[in-house]
C-alpha cells in the first residue's frame, strides 16, 4: 500500500496530465454529490414537500443516467472521450444555471436536474475509458483515491454552510465547479495532444496509427478475434 502510494505521488509529480485528470474527477464528482444532497430541498421548495413524488423523481434520475451511459458507445465512435467530455462538462454547467436563479419555475428546475443526471451517465463510462487508457493499472486506485480527499473536502465545506447559504448560491457554486472541470478537460486534451498520445484521430473514435499505442477499440477488436478463434 505504501509502495503504491509512493509510486502514485511520483507519477503525479512527473506527469501533469495525471494531476489534471484527478482535478477533473474532484470538480465534477463534488458537484454531483452536492446536487444529490440539494435536489430534494430545492424541488420541495418549488412543488411542496407533500406533493413532490420523491421516489418517482429519483427513478427518473436513474433512467436519465442509464440513457446517458447508453449513449457513450455512440459518442466514442464520433469523437474521443477526452474531447467530447469538454462539451459534457460545459453543458452540465449550463443545466445548473437554472436552479441557481430564484425565479426559475419548478418544472424548469426539474428538467435541468434530468439533464444533469444524463450528463452524469455519460461521465462515468467515459471516465473509465480515460482511466484505463492513460493511468497505469498498478497505481490507478491509489491515484484516484488520493483525489477523493479534495473532493470530499469541497462537499463538506459547502454542505456544512447550508444554514448560512441559499440554494441559489449553492447551485452557483456547483456551476462554477463544472466550469472548472470543462477548463481542466480542455487542458488535459492539449497535454495529450502535445504528447501525441491522444485517442482522437482522423478516423473518429480511433487512435492515430503512428502513435504506437493500441486504442480501446483496437483492444476490443483483438479480444473479439481471440474469442472467434476458440
Amino acid at each position: 500500500c505504501c509502495v503504491g502510494l509512493v509510486v502514485a505521488m511520483q507519477l503525479l509529480k512527473n506527469e501533469p496530465k495525471f494531476v489534471v485528470l484527478g482535478m477533473i474527477q474532484s470538480l465534477f464528482e463534488s458537484s454531483m454529490y452536492i446536487m444529490i444532497f440539494m435536489w430534494t430541498p430545492k424541488l420541495e421548495q418549488q412543488f411542496g414537500a407533500d406533493s413532490l413524488p420523491h421516489g418517482l423523481v429519483f427513478g427518473c434520475f436513474m433512467a436519465c443516467t442509464m440513457i446517458g451511459s447508453c449513449c457513450v458507445g455512440y459518442l466514442t465512435h464520433v469523437d474521443a472521450p477526452e474531447s467530447y467530455l469538454r462539451l459534457v462538462f460545459a453543458a452540465s454547467a449550463v443545466s445548473m444555471i437554472i436552479p441557481s436563479f430564484r425565479a426559475s419555475s419548478g418544472f424548469n428546475v426539474l428538467w435541468s436536474f434530468f439533464a444533469f443526471e444524463f450528463f452524469c451517465g455519460v461521465f462515468w463510462p467515459s471516465k473509465g475509458i480515460l482511466k484505463s487508457y492513460y493511468v497505469p493499472e498498478e497505481v490507478r486506485a491509489t491515484m484516484y483515491n488520493t483525489f477523493r480527499v479534495p473532493l470530499n473536502a469541497v462537499v463538506c465545506i459547502v454542505l456544512s454552510n447550508l444554514e448560512n447559504t441559499s440554494d441559489e448560491v449553492v447551485f452557483s457554486i456547483v456551476c462554477f465547479l463544472l466550469c472548472g472541470a470543462a477548463v481542466m478537460q480542455h487542458i488535459f486534451l492539449e497535454i495529450v495532444r502535445s504528447e501525441g498520445n491522444e485517442m482522437a484521430s482522423p478516423t473518429p473514435g480511433r487512435l492515430k496509427s503512428d502513435s504506437g499505442v493500441p486504442s480501446f477499440h483496437d483492444k476490443g477488436d483483438k479480444k473479439q478475434v481471440e474469442l472467434q478463434s476458440l
